[in-house]
């Protein structure tokens, strides 16, 4: 059984499938709900901004297992993702949310609601593909190794997650995101390769029967437009462009994610099984 507490920090804890899971809860208790997912090499806190812009909703954002101030154990797949999001959606009680992600975590959000539709609304992705691109992730993942996770990614993601006008602080975060708490340069390595090597029919997304807006960024060079209109064309969903937006939208343009969640959440028809 899944059960829940809160260290020092007032982070709470779950007990996930492969060990702590930790997750903050803020809003209104009798608010509709949002679950927030990151990506790969990310945290929770990239959806900071955009929770702050979505005071009249129940907001849960957490670390998956890899990340932040979550367990370090794998394995480290998609499904292996959706397992971590049905322990955070059990202990905090929540029947039914609309699912926010962002990069993998949309993919982990439409993989979710395959397997459990009664559990979800709708869902809202950002900067997510079927299959990302990484060109030269050998001979990145050997620099990984050479320099050590630090070093690796404040020299890899300035280059290829973020556009060149991205702001120096989105900048700084995304790189303090991929970083902190994060010295093991093996599970770096086996967390990237999973989520960039993924073989997408080994997920088999398809129509889940709930509502999918896919947001893709003009200038994602991970995610770009044409695979963002791949991905709502799987899944039976819809798809918006944000121009002059990059891979990590929640830190570029926090005010029009929250925008595209809150109107996607509150048109009459969505929701509906």
């Amino acid at each position: 059984m899944t059960s829940r507490s809160a260290d020092s920090s007032g982070t709470l804890v779950a007990d996930g499938p492969a060990g702590r899971l930790a997750y903050r809860d803020s809003g209104p208790a009798d608010g509709a709900v949002i679950v927030f997912v990151h990506g790969v090499n990310m945290a929770s806190p990239v959806w900071d901004l955009v929770i702050a812009a979505l005071p009249g909703y129940r907001c849960i954002a957490f670390d998956l297992r890899g990340h932040g101030m979550s367990g370090q154990r794998g394995p480290f797949t998609v499904l292996d993702y959706a397992a971590d999001l049905d322990a955070v959606l059990n202990v905090a009680k929540v029947e039914r949310a609309l699912l926010a992600g962002v990069s993998l975590g949309g993919i982990i959000g439409c993989a979710y609601a395959q397997r459990s539709p009664e559990r979800v609304h709708s869902i809202v992705t950002f900067g997510s593909a079927l299959r990302a691109t990484h060109p030269g992730l050998d001979a990145g993942m050997a620099r990984l190794r050479e320099v050590g996770v630090a070093e690796y990614f404040g020299w890899s993601l300035p280059r290829g997650s973020l556009p060149v006008n991205a702001a120096p602080d989105v900048t700084q975060t995304v790189i303090t995101l991929a970083v902190t708490g994060r010295e093991d340069t093996a599970m770096v390595e086996e967390i990237t390769r999973a989520a960039f090597e993924m073989d997408p029919s080994k997920i088999a997304l398809g129509p889940s029967g709930r509502p999918v807006l896919v947001v893709t960024g003009e200038l994602d060079a991970t995610c770009p437009p044409e695979a963002g209109q791949l991905l709502a064309a799987a899944v039976g969903g819809d798809w918006r462009l944000v121009p002059g937006g990059g891979h990590v939208l929640p830190l570029e343009q926090p005010e029009t994610c929250a925008a595209l969640i809150a109107s996607f959440y509150q048109e009459p028809e969505r929701g509906r099984l």
